[in-house]
């Protein structure tokens, strides 16, 4: 059987998200429905916007913020915004932003990255590494510790947090102390099998189509697509949830499980009667609330060096 949506996470922004069209118009009508809600920086956060250096020529915009009272070096998160890869900004998680700064003073850095509709793979990711190593760069300055870099996203933001890991892993770069891939998009063969189109705020459609553009055309590896990864040894501690409506289970859980089996230290939570963005669209609602506490403890145990 189909797992259910909590009745109490079927508010009004889960029913219309669900009746957008999976086309690229819907996806503009999804990126403009984010910023008709208008967001203010939270109460007790500076918010301060950097152009981090984008190699190969230009910036990435980027927001900085942090506590306006905060003692020493604070541990730095870098935390990449969900959207299919094609939509979405880093002021739609100000509310994510408060709870986690709330739970343990860090900084945090957010970038606007290349989406799909603009620039196809490689692009996001690129500017993802870029940002971490100018983070690491400008740590002391940014009142961080470079010694306690993590990553965070949720969806497509899960997705570049996986990818990155892989990348800096394989390539070099900065030491990513945890990684935070949430209901992330990982797969671009996904079928949807296990989860009922009648719950999916994030469609089968669309998540074909997002992959589409985002891949451009091109062959997914690894680096576009973290579920192709052959080997996931010697990544970053790991913390994921999804929940068990989402399109995303089954490929979350089937990652988490090669983390483990890998020897990569994980926590990982399906949360009962969540739907994709059940946190966002229903915070209040049970399985929100879960999925938000279980997030934070993860967060303080992995700042607090006692995850795994």
């Amino acid at each position: 059987m189909a797992a259910q949506v909590d009745p109490t996470a079927k508010t009004a922004a889960y029913r219309f998200v669900k009746a957008i069209p999976d086309t690229v118009t819907g996806l503009r009508m999804m990126h403009l429905m984010a910023y008709a809600t208008g967001w203010k920086v939270p109460k007790g956060m500076i918010n301060q916007r950097v152009q981090v250096p984008r190699r190969g020529g230009g910036t990435i915009r980027t927001e900085v913020l942090r506590p306006k009272q905060a003692e020493g070096r604070l541990p730095i998160l870098l935390h990449l915004h969900g959207g299919g890869y094609a939509i979405g900004t880093p002021q739609q998680d100000y509310a994510l932003f408060a709870r986690l700064m709330a739970t343990r003073p860090c900084v945090i850095i957010a970038p606007h990255y290349r989406r799909a509709l603009q620039a196809a793979f490689s692009a996001a990711l690129d500017d993802c590494r870029d940002v971490l190593h100018w983070a690491a760069q400008h740590a002391e300055q940014l009142g961080g510790s470079a010694d306690q870099i993590m990553v965070m996203g949720q969806s497509a933001g899960g997705g570049l947090a996986a990818a990155l890991c892989l990348l800096v892993r394989d390539q070099g770069g900065p030491r990513i102390a945890c990684q935070f891939p949430i209901a992330a998009m990982l797969d671009d063969r996904c079928t949807g099998t296990g989860a009922d189109p009648s719950t999916l705020t994030w469609s089968l459609a669309k998540n074909r189509l997002a992959w589409g553009l985002y891949l451009g055309g091109g062959a997914a590896s690894a680096y576009a697509a973290p579920a192709r990864a052959a080997d996931l040894s010697g990544l970053p501690p790991a913390v994921g949830m999804v929940g068990d409506c989402d399109l995303f289970c089954p490929e979350n859980t089937l990652y988490f499980d090669r983390l483990r089996a890998a020897g990569v230290a994980t926590a990982f939570q399906i949360t009962p009667g969540a739907y994709h963005g059940a946190e966002v669209f229903a915070p209040r609602s049970a399985p929100g609330q879960r999925a938000l506490a279980y997030l934070c403890a993860r967060f303080a145990e992995a700042v607090d060096g006692k995850l795994g």
